[in-house]
């Protein structure tokens, strides 16, 4: 993740937060709203990366894991920053806003939300986990759109994070949720948040 920082701070530096479409000015609701989507793609995310597990027989190494095997103080805050915050703003200020920015100028914003969610999945080389890697990083993409700015993404992936650590560092407590009964609710809920969070934006004419 610190590899993006260089490329980061170049980005900034030449066009400025203005010219990066980070926080343009269109109400609260996106705000508000960005939380809830997060924890909608993350429901979404549990059967999708059972189902993946399922039919390639691979489990996903689990970095958050690692992190989380340490109990200090120190341990927890450190994968508290890296996942909610540190990998959330790099990885939206780059794929979300300067690839997306420029590639929407050049060649519609079509093309920016394939290849931004594409180039977001090549960023994290685990196969296994493509999948859900390319279903937030379209959640993402779909929302940079709908609000015109990337910095509420950032919002949305950091309660993605989040909630993938909770289930890491609390597997006991996401048990029900490895039985079908969970996967498939979980999937309902999801879908339909997600769902809901992007038409309404959409509709309420924020691109």
């Amino acid at each position: 993740m610190l590899v993006f920082g260089p490329f980061l701070g170049i980005f900034l530096v030449r066009h400025g937060w203005r010219g990066s479409g980070a926080f343009r000015p269109f109400g609260n609701a996106p705000w508000a709203l960005a939380p809830v989507l997060g924890a909608g793609a993350a429901l979404v995310a549990i059967p999708l990366q059972a189902g993946m597990q399922h039919l390639t027989g691979r489990t996903l190494p689990d970095g958050m894991q690692a992190l989380l095997r340490g109990v200090s103080p120190a341990e927890i805050g450190l994968a508290i920053l890296t996942f909610c915050l540190v990998a959330p703003f790099l990885e939206e200020a780059l794929a979300r806003g300067a690839m997306f920015e420029r590639t929407r100028l050049l060649r519609g914003p079509g093309v920016a939300v394939l290849a931004s969610t594409l180039v977001f999945m090549l960023w994290h080389p685990v196969p296994v986990a493509w999948p859900t890697y390319t279903w937030l990083g379209l959640v993402l993409a779909m929302f940079r759109l709908a609000c015109g700015a990337w910095g509420p993404g950032v919002l949305v992936h950091a309660t993605f994070n989040a909630c993938a650590l909770l289930l890491a560092r609390f597997p006991a407590g996401a048990v029900w949720l490895e039985t079908p009964a969970g996967r498939s609710l979980a999937l309902l809920v999801g879908a339909v948040v997600v769902g809901g969070v992007v038409r309404w934006t959409l509709r309420a004419g924020r691109v």
